[in-house]
């Protein structure tokens, strides 16, 4: 065995005398890459333990989510850059997981430490599933099943063809990557001191057999169930796809019935589980009546304890609308329900309900067709589900359905008569607006966190007591392009529209609201083709415009709103000019950035208004400019633009009017060059493009950053205060969405004389200290001098957006001119997460707290 080693604890006597030397990794919740930490925002897991208190998620992306309290809070930490966790099993209050890669994994304190074990194999092979007994180990690679001793040494293998593993090609707007390979089956099981493998072969004739090993992995039988269960109606075969066991009998799921079967163990002899011949059986002749009498779990959705049977009935809440039964679907309503077997087989209800008010969908492509779900329902499909302490835990992957990067967790205690939904993210991501609070978004579905990525969860489709559910936009876009939110929640959503509609506002923190009924001749009306530019808001007032370039003549128009959402008031429209960005002093003075096209020229150009787009002046035109990438208003004097075809980068500075050339490649190789700005140092992005700047006062002056392994390929970033969230992978990590942040202890330029003179935001908080906070908590501020920051302090708002308190206990020490401390006396408040909120002329921001 070898050991990749990070530090060794010598001497340690481990079960079986085993004296190992090992490599201890210290949970840390972030990889590192130099000056920067790290952390995958969407991955997929792939199971749960539970340990008393403590419950572990895992999965890929080297993610294990653990909770010390049972689910109450939780932790998010990384185990290695790409490993992929496959199984974890808890044998004796010690966890062991196996990596794809070829490693085991072993922590003895309930998840807080974890040793990382390389192993010698015979072949180059990956691991997918492990089984444990009282003696051994036993893994599936892909074409093999292996057993080890507790020192971890190979005992004996054994290969074959009826144990390879296939991969399935299939495309799912789950994952990050469209289309992906998952492998199958990777699951095989202990039945009747036996190993009893599921197979998938190229050959036809073996699609209903299965294997069967000895635990010496002497003997591999080949048994087939051909002609041992009779099909039925529209049964073509049968093939293996679960085993449970509970209530000391062990049950064998096949498809496509998903009916239950027994047998014993000379797998010779076959008959329906239940006394019921029609029960569970979806393919009996009175199925439709069984359905009415016993309703019926959904076929794919069973899962077991040591001694219960449980399924899954999910079914739609409706609004009755009309005396002649027309309905609008409000949410779906899920229940658990347990076998009893006296006096006649049924399901009854166990607990409560779960109410899924939450939109969020699935759309996948399997074979031929096009399935588009609810996807909490969706994952409850084929479940991959721990119970244990009268606690469950759901999560998504199951290996036995589709690969679906987007931390599906769902948990339930009290025998299912409590509920939480912890965890679901989709899209891509969208917003930030602190160091705690962004979103993703996919199409119209908008997911959200508090705790700076660990949980997210979608918007709530419907509110208690309601008549109707509510979809953003659905009326009036197909695809939302443009948000704003202030630290209340409050905000504008805005994108590509579908109908003439009012756009509708929004609670940003939980759920739809529509606080107002807009006039018609008062709203937002956007048509086909036009694009939003940014919103800003400036002077309690919100400024945004549309541009259309599908037409010869390009054309725009600026809104202006207020902040009640009492009325958006149209302002200009015209021709020849399509601004797709606006960088407000006031609402009337404002720049804005676009294409403009004359005859058949399309140039690109900065122009000015200092009467709400009435009239321009055009400081700035370029011509065979390429593309525009990126539009990045650092504050209301500098703009970034970065251009591709060919890659440049640009700063125009207003106060001189000039446009200024930052950077360009040496040979055009198409680097895609992005803006990321971080605290308070810039870096430029891109394919294989990784640079940062060496002189705050010249921005022309750049040197190769320091990475961790090889070049980054960065494929899109936003950032905003101390936090970017860039599409990126490297040498080492496949791609994903990371959250990236300075390395603690990294040295800041923020107080340099220097720094005082280019600090160009209005207001800065580092990260509040300590975290979680329990009597007070601080942070470093920094602000440009143009506003009192003592007046400006608002209060302290929770997460619903709700003020909990004014700013009698928030104080601030001044060190300097523009800096200083912030501290709020907590003591007292609820745990959870709150925002200390300051508001300025011309604008807000706030500083998140969590509270524990």
């Amino acid at each position: 065995m070898k050991s990749n080693n990070i530090f060794n604890r010598r001497g340690k006597l481990y079960p079986f005398g085993a004296i190992l030397t090992i490599c201890m990794i210290m949970f840390a919740s972030t990889l590192e890459a130099k000056n920067f930490d790290l952390t995958p925002l969407r991955n997929g897991f792939f199971g749960s333990v539970i340990i008393d208190s403590t419950i572990i998620v895992y999965g890929d992306f080297g993610v294990i989510y653990r909770s010390t309290d049972l689910g109450t809070t939780w932790k998010m930490h990384l185990i290695g850059e790409d490993a992929i966790i496959r199984r974890m099993e808890n044998f004796n209050d010690t966890l062991w997981g196996i990596l794809e890669k070829g490693s085991i994994i072993r922590s003895t304190n309930k998840g807080e430490t974890w040793e990382i074990l390389a192993i010698d194999v015979p072949r180059n092979e990956r691991f997918y599933w492990l089984l444990i007994d009282s003696n051994y180990f036993y893994i599936r690679c892909d074409s093999s099943i292996l057993k080890l001793d507790r020192n971890l040494k190979l005992l004996k293998s054994i290969t074959n063809e009826f144990l390879k593993i296939r991969w399935i090609d299939i495309y799912c707007d789950c994952t990050l990557l469209s289309r992906v390979k998952f492998p199958t089956p990777i699951k095989f099981f202990f039945v009747f001191d036996k190993i009893v493998v599921p197979i998938r072969s190229s050959n036809t004739s073996l699609v209903e057999s299965f294997c069967v090993i000895d635990k010496e992995l002497n003997n591999l039988n080949l048994v087939t169930i051909s002609d041992k269960i009779p099909k039925q109606k529209d049964e073509n075969y049968l093939a293996l796809v679960d085993i449970f066991y509970f209530d000391n009998t062990y049950t064998f799921q096949f498809i496509p019935r998903y009916g239950l079967f027994k047998t014993d163990s000379t797998f010779e002899n076959w008959q329906w589980f239940f006394k019921d011949p029609s029960f569970l059986n979806y393919t009996f002749e009175d199925s439709t009546l069984r359905w009415q009498n016993y309703n019926r779990v959904g076929r794919s959705s069973l899962f077991t304890d040591n001694t219960t049977l449980y399924g899954i009935y999910s079914e739609m809440v409706k609004h009755i609308v009309d005396t002649i039964g027309s309905f609008k679907i409000l949410f779906n309503k899920i229940c658990i329900k347990k076998y009893k077997s006296q006096p006649q087989d049924t399901f009854i209800v166990i607990g409560n309900p779960f109410k899924d008010i939450f939109f969020a969908t699935v759309e996948y492509n399997y074979s031929y067709y096009k399935l588009v779900n609810d996807i909490i329902p969706n994952h409850l499909l084929l479940p991959n589900v721990t119970v244990s302490n009268n606690t469950a835990v759901f999560t998504s992957n199951n290996p036995g359905s589709y690969l679906a990067q987007d931390k599906f967790i769902l948990l339930s205690r009290n025998q299912f008569s409590e509920w939480d939904f912890v965890n679901l993210v989709q899209g891509q991501p969208f917003y930030i607006l602190n160091d705690s609070t962004f979103f993703f978004v996919k199409e119209l579905e908008i997911y959200r966190t508090f705790n700076s990525g660990i949980t997210f969860k979608p918007f709530e489709a419907y509110t208690e007591g309601d008549t109707d559910s509510y979809i953003p936009g659905h009326l009036n876009l197909r695809r939302i392009t443009q948000m704003y939110i202030d630290s209340s929640g409050k905000g504008v959503l805005l994108g590509i529209p579908r109908n003439p509609f009012p756009t509708k506002t929004y609670n940003f923190f939980k759920n739809i609201e529509h606080p107002v009924s807009i006039p018609y001749y008062e709203s937002i009306r956007s048509y086909p083709n036009e694009y939003p530019t940014n919103i800003s808001f400036i002077e309690d007032q919100f400024l945004f415009g549309f541009y259309d370039t599908s037409r010869i003549n390009f054309r725009y128009k600026i809104y202006v709103g207020d902040s009640s959402f009492l009325r958006f008031k149209f302002i200009t429209l015209d021709s020849l000019f399509a601004p797709m960005y606006l960088v407000p002093r006031t609402i009337k003075d404002f720049l804005a950035i676009g294409l403009a096209n004359f005859n058949s020229d399309t140039t690109f150009e900065i122009r000015n208004t200092t009467d709400t787009g009435h009239t321009w002046t055009t400081p700035v035109k370029l011509i065979n400019f390429g593309k525009i990438n990126q539009i990045y208003a650092h504050n209301q004097d500098s703009v970034f633009i970065t251009f591709t075809q060919p890659d440049r980068v640009y700063l125009y500075d207003r106060t001189r009017d000039t446009l200024q050339l930052l950077w360009q490649p040496e040979t055009d190789e198409g680097q895609n060059p992005l803006l990321m700005v971080i605290s308070d140092r810039f870096y430029l992005v891109g394919k294989g493009l990784f640079l940062e700047n060496t002189d705050r006062s010249d921005l022309t002056q750049w040197r190769q950053g320091e990475w961790d392994y090889g070049k980054p390929n960065f494929e899109s970033v936003i950032f905003k205060g101390n936090v970017a969230i860039a599409g990126l992978s490297d040498s080492l990590r496949p791609f994903n969405y990371y959250k990236i942040t300075l390395k603690k202890g990294t040295p800041s330029s923020v107080e340099t004389e220097l720094e005082k003179r280019y600090y160009t935001t209005k207001f800065w908080a580092s990260e509040p200290y300590p975290q979680p906070a329990g009597v007070r908590v601080k942070a470093r501020i920094a602000w440009d001098g143009s506003f009192d920051v003592v007046e400006a302090i608002d209060g302290v708002y929770d997460s619903m957006g709700r003020k909990v308190e004014g700013k009698e206990r928030i104080r601030i020490t001044l060190r300097d001119k523009g800096y200083g401390e912030l501290e709020w006396e907590c003591s007292g408040v609820p745990a959870g997460v709150y925002f200390v909120l300051l508001r300025w002329a011309g604008g807000s921001e706030s500083v998140p707290v969590v509270v524990e």
